[in-house]
């Protein structure tokens, strides 16, 4: 069986609402909402919401959807994933992999998640990020840790500080390194994904890296700007003439063997199995990259769920949550006295249009949450809603001091919503 991958990464700050729901029109073949490096400390549980929240509402087509968490060192990591995990990712990637009781760790946080909220066992697969000497030379084994395993990717930025080297243009400091993973890799069947060119405006250097990452034998390579997504792809599809070389080979070698013979000829070269093997890697590539074999896709699903709300209670002190960032909003709630209800403010642009479905969303999601009496105030900058109500969850657990769901909450996944987003 041919095992197809990944071509395309492409990384989105997870605490960007516009850049979370429109990630999906750049033509990666994965999206991964992330959670490390792009998101300051104190805004890592807003962010959390937000993408989980994202997950449950935005559509994001044939592409895979997966989260980066922070690393098990940081402490974030069981945070991370028990948020997201009710959002049913198709895959978690875990930073500064540096051992299989890593793996294990997030694999049974993940196993948790799906078991809380209702989500059949091992639906999250899981990418593992090697950055420091110990995970490369621990690569064979991390592989191996876990069935959720699904691929390597590369590091080279911390794997560089690590080895107190610098990067650079022609890459020579990290052949050994990226040999290693894609080595790993091939020999426990799973995908190997070379690392991001930092240089968004070099197109030229990261043709030559990219080109180099396939010949290293990577299957697909990790983004962090839209415009490096195009490049990426056309590498790692083949072209015309390696297409039809492919069916050459392959038309051949099952003639061959119709007619009794372990190997033919084809333009003055012996082909044999090992020949075939990679001409069906090429036919496999140049097809179907989001129908592969080795990953579980929910994609097809994802769209108009149901998110499933924690109930936390009254308020205990006032808090914010949101940015005014175009496509954001920001939310300012606080406690107000028994018996007056919920009181409102919308400040929007586009108040006259939409002023009562923002309003009509924080007051949904402050009844799911228990909320009776607050006083909020909405400055919003052309939110979409999923953005709306996550900020007004986060406010909220800031404001009664919940700093996660709790593993009684259920599945957004469950419940399929009657509200379509605007």
């Amino acid at each position: 069986m041919v095992q197809k991958t990944m071509r395309s990464l492409l990384f989105v700050p997870g605490n960007s609402p516009s850049m979370v729901a429109n990630a999906a029109i750049y033509g990666s073949d994965a999206v991964v909402l992330d959670l490390e490096d792009s998101v300051p400390l104190e805004s890592k549980d807003s962010a959390r919401i937000l993408i989980r929240h994202a997950l449950s509402c935005v559509d994001y087509g044939p592409a895979r959807v997966g989260v980066r968490i922070n690393s098990i060192a940081s402490g974030m990591a069981s945070d991370d994933v028990r948020e997201v995990a009710a959002g049913w990712p198709d895959f978690v990637m875990i930073p500064k992999v540096e051992s299989c009781e890593q793996i294990l760790a997030v694999d049974n946080m993940l196993a948790s998640g799906e078991s809380a909220n209702s989500i059949p066992a091992g639906s999250t697969d899981i990418i593992a990020i090697l950055e420091t000497p110990r995970g490369i030379l621990n690569a064979f084994d991390i592989a191996r840790a876990s069935n959720r395993i699904v691929g390597l990717a590369f590091g080279a930025e911390d794997f560089c500080t690590s080895m107190g080297i610098q990067r650079s243009g022609e890459g020579t400091e990290l052949l050994v390194a990226k040999a290693t993973i894609v080595l790993c890799s091939r020999a426990t069947n799973i995908a190997a994904f070379d690392t991001v060119f930092v240089d968004i405006d070099d197109d030229t250097g990261l043709l030559t890296e990219t080109k180099r990452s396939r010949q290293l034998g990577f299957n697909g390579k990790c983004a962090i700007h839209p415009n490096q997504v195009p490049t990426i792809n056309s590498v790692f599809t083949p072209d015309e003439a390696e297409i039809e070389y492919a069916k050459t080979i392959v038309e051949a070698y099952e003639k061959g063997l119709g007619e009794g013979l372990g190997a033919v000829a084809v333009g003055g070269m012996m082909v044999d199995e090992p020949v075939v093997r990679r001409a069906f890697k090429v036919l496999g590539s140049a097809g179907h990259h989001l129908t592969q074999d080795n990953f579980r896709s929910h994609a097809c699903s994802r769209s108009k769920r149901k998110v499933v709300l924690p109930r936390v209670g009254e308020l205990e002190h006032g808090a914010e949550a949101g940015t005014d960032r175009k496509g954001d909003a920001r939310i300012n709630i606080t406690p107000i006295p028994a018996g007056q209800g919920l009181e409102i403010e919308v400040t929007s642009k586009v108040a006259v249009l939409y002023g009562t479905a923002i309003r009509n969303t924080v007051r949904r999601v402050l009844e799911e949450m228990g909320v009776t009496d607050a006083h909020v105030t909405v400055t919003d900058q052309a939110a979409l809603d999923f953005a709306i109500a996550a900020r007004t969850e986060a406010a909220v657990r800031r404001a009664t001091g919940a700093g996660h769901r709790g593993d009684t909450v259920g599945s957004p996944r469950a419940t399929l919503s009657t509200s379509a987003s605007p």
